[in-house]
Parts: structure tokens; sequence; C-alpha cells
């Protein structure tokens, strides 16, 4: 019985560490797709909020009755829009060199369209209240870059979470297919072999019994005449 011994121990010595190495590579591409996934929605709030920033902006020039909604829309989603790029400037957004080439080119712009929009909050009262044509220029020249940059940083960032999960799929499948294959070892060369050496003891034992005893005896009906 030690050949059985020794291969269903390696067998399952084999098993376990092949679940165990699977569980902890699967955790690790999940804590990255996770990350990637939130710096990618992150990436697509920050250009749905510099639409939103611009479009209030061309708004206090083009409807000056509602001037005071649009200032407050744009205190209001400035202050947001300033916080979510402050954690992707200063975040670990990606490995991806497309990314961060993305995000690096987004910057300048950033810089330029968050002086300018703060520029239009100043003048939130007084006779230069509407008279934001330069800025509105500005605004024009930079928001477009920058959207561009972004929305290439969040496509990329969703084709890096596509491929995580794609990743997670093909290990949950090699270590289906692996187990399959530590188990058929394991009935192969462990199982296979004991179930052989027990009917070659059975049989052995069943040679040196007296003729007229059965191994596994029976007890015998009797029915009533």
């Amino acid at each position: 019985m030690r050949p059985f011994r020794i291969h269903s121990g390696l067998a399952l010595l084999m098993l376990v560490l092949l679940l165990a190495i699977s569980h902890g590579i699967i955790q690790t591409t999940l804590f990255h797709e996770r990350d990637v996934r939130a710096t990618s929605a992150l990436a697509k709030g920050l250009t749905t909020r510099e639409l939103s920033l611009s479009l209030n902006a061309r708004n206090i020039k083009l409807d000056p009755a509602h001037r005071l909604d649009s200032i407050k829309a744009i205190n209001t989603v400035y202050t947001e829009w300033q916080q979510m790029q402050t954690q992707i400037d200063t975040g670990t957004y990606s490995s991806n060199p497309q990314v961060q080439e993305s995000v690096q080119v987004a910057i300048p712009h950033y810089l330029i369209l968050d002086t300018t929009f703060g520029v239009i909050l100043n003048k939130d009262s007084g006779p230069s209240a509407v008279d934001i044509d330069r800025e509105l220029l500005i605004i024009l020249a930079h928001d477009t870059p920058y959207l561009s940059a972004m929305d290439q940083a969040s496509s990329t960032l969703n084709t890096d979470v596509e491929a995580y999960v794609r990743r997670v799929q093909w290990i949950e499948g090699a270590t289906f297919l692996l187990s399959l294959t530590v188990l058929a070892y394991g009935s192969l060369f462990a199982v296979r072999p004991a179930l052989k050496e027990l009917n070659a003891l059975l049989a052995q034992q069943q040679e040196h019994l007296p003729a007229n005893v059965t191994p596994f005896p029976t007890k015998e009906r009797t029915h009533a005449d």
C-alpha cells in the first residue's frame, strides 16, 4: 500500500498547491481590475463634469437672466472636478503607458481651464459678470483637447479592465483543467493500483478458505409450504 500513499499524498499536495496558487493569482488580478475600473470611472467623471462646466459657462453669456443659476452650477461642479482631477494626478492610475501619456497630455489643459473657471466664478457680480468672451474663447480652445485626452485614458482603462476579466476567466479555466489532470493522475497511479492490490489480496485470502466456506456468507431464505 506504500505506492498508494505516496501517489495519493502527491496528488493531494499538487491539488492544494494548484488551488492556493490560482486563488492568489485571481485575487491579485481582481484587485488590479477593481483599481483600474475605479480609475476609468474617475476619468469618465472628469469629462462629464468638464462638459457641464463649459455648458454652464456658455449659458452665462447666452442666458444672462439665469446667470446666477449657471454660476451656482459651476461652483458646485467646479469643486468636484478639482477633487477628482487631484485624485487622478496623485494616484497610481495605471501602469499602462498609454494611460499615463493621455493623463499627462490632459494636465496642461486642465490647469488653464481650472484658472479660467476660477476667473468666471470671481465675476459673479458687477457689470462684468456676463463679459466673459475672453474666458469662453480660452475654454473653447482647451476643453476639446482635454476631453479627448481623458476620453482616451478612459477608453484604454476600459480595455485594461476587459483584459483583466479575460485573464481571470482563463485562470479559472486552466485551474479546472489542471485539477482534472491531478485527479486523473491520482486515479491512475493511486486509486487504480490500490484497488488492484486489494482485489489481489481478497483473491489470495479466498484461496486459503475451505471449499465449503464462502467469503461472504448469505442467509438462506426459507419459504413456507
